[in-house]
């Protein structure tokens, strides 16, 4: 799709669902997602069971299958994280065209490949964090044994490096160790 100006996120939303391969929205402009390496698909897995034990029926957790929606910012986004927990309800009763989008997450995972790092880093963290509703922003690196967890305090977004990782929007925990145990990364270059 060449298109010179951004879309907004229906637009993205109606063209996604034609497509064959999986996209992204971000800040108007439609980024193809890369197939994930097998030290990206086993942290995902981890952690989504984590997260889901931890939560149990108070929330919906989603592992790379909804699309948030970020809209009323400079540029819409339609990102699709590798795990996504909401438990509000207009989220996990939405209906009306709403069944493959989340627009009230709690907490956003995603897992840094080469490809993916700075857009995690920069737009993804700038507008997962414009939304009211998200409390805490995990990154894991699938190349080296690094974890970031973005935090909102006092209205303030602050940045620490844990271990154990303690995800307190949902009352979870897991250690670095845990997470990545038996995971071959990358050698170093």
């Amino acid at each position: 799709m060449e298109d010179p100006r951004p879309l907004s996120v229906a637009e993205f939303l109606a063209w996604e669902a034609r497509q064959m391969s999986n996209h992204e929205l971000i800040d108007g402009v439609i980024v193809t997602m890369s197939n994930p390496t097998k030290a990206h698909g086993r942290l995902v897995r981890r952690l989504n069971r984590a997260i889901d034990a931890a939560v149990g029926d108070d929330c919906d957790v989603y592992a790379g299958d909804m699309t948030v929606r970020i809209e009323g910012v400079e540029r819409d986004s339609a990102p699709r994280p590798d795990i996504v927990v909401t438990c509000d309800e207009f989220d996990r009763h939405a209906g009306d065209g709403a069944e493959r989008t989340i627009s009230r997450p709690k907490l956003v995972v995603e897992v840094l490949s080469p490809r993916t790092a700075a857009a995690d880093l920069g737009a993804k963290l700038r507008n997962y964090f414009s939304i009211p509703t998200v409390e805490e922003y995990l990154l894991v690196d699938s190349r080296t044994r690094a974890v970031s967890l973005y935090r909102r305090v006092d209205g303030e977004v602050v940045a620490t490096w844990p271990d154990p990782i303690v995800l307190t929007s949902i009352g979870c925990e897991i250690t670095v160790e845990t997470l990545y145990a038996d995971i071959a990364l990358p050698a170093a270059e």
